[in-house]
């Protein structure tokens, strides 16, 4: 009711519209909206488009992550089970699948590890095992979008050195520990889901 006022009050000012909509809790999330007391917030998992773009411009590369994927197993699971945006014959809405089923989190994985074994310790990689703080810090902010400004960041990159020091006590070499945290990074809600 608030954005519908500001429209009428501006003579039905288009341009003031989109600003009071899209920087409003309906939108942005910021505060709780009685929509969302009394229907919830919707948080939908990150479909196909989305999430291969998305990480294929984190990680730098040049070709989409996604469509290059050599490893036909990861190849199947994300052509399959990480959901396309899309439409039913005769719908006037699109079909958009928002629930993180165990199959989208598999494929997800999948793809995750994939990314992993492409970045960490290559030729003129960002990640490398020897320089594992400076490539935990760019998980949180790169791959997991959540800035230093962000009283989370120092929370999330605690967890991720835990997991990586986990990992090392388990046997695993640096490489193999970096690209579990990369993995982990990059499972992160704010990594597979829209909306938060």
């Amino acid at each position: 009711m608030r954005v519908v006022k500001a429209f009428a009050d501006s003579s039905y000012d288009f341009h003031k519209l989109v600003l009071e909509l899209f920087s409003s809790p309906l939108v942005t999330g910021q505060a709780a909206t009685k929509t969302w007391r009394e229907l919830g917030e919707t948080v939908s998992i990150a479909r196909q488009d989305h999430f291969c773009a998305a990480l294929t411009n984190r990680l730098g590369l040049t070709t989409s992550l996604c469509t290059g994927i050599t490893d036909k197993t990861t190849a199947t699971a994300v052509a399959t089970n990480v959901p396309l945006d899309g439409y039913l014959r005769g719908a006037e809405a699109p079909a958009l699948s928002t629930a993180p089923t165990p199959f989208f989190r598999g494929a997800t994985e999948s793809l995750c590890a994939y990314a992993a074994g492409l970045v960490i310790d290559k030729t003129n990689s960002r990640y490398t095992s020897t320089k594992k703080d400076s490539a935990i810090t760019d998980f949180v902010a790169n791959i997991m979008g959540i800035t230093s400004a962000d009283p989370m960041s120092a929370t999330v990159t605690k967890i991720l050195n835990e997991h990586y020091a986990a990992s090392m006590a388990a046997g695993a070499s640096a490489a193999d520990a970096l690209k579990s945290t990369f993995i982990t990074a990059c499972l992160a809600p704010t990594s597979v889901a829209i909306g938060l």
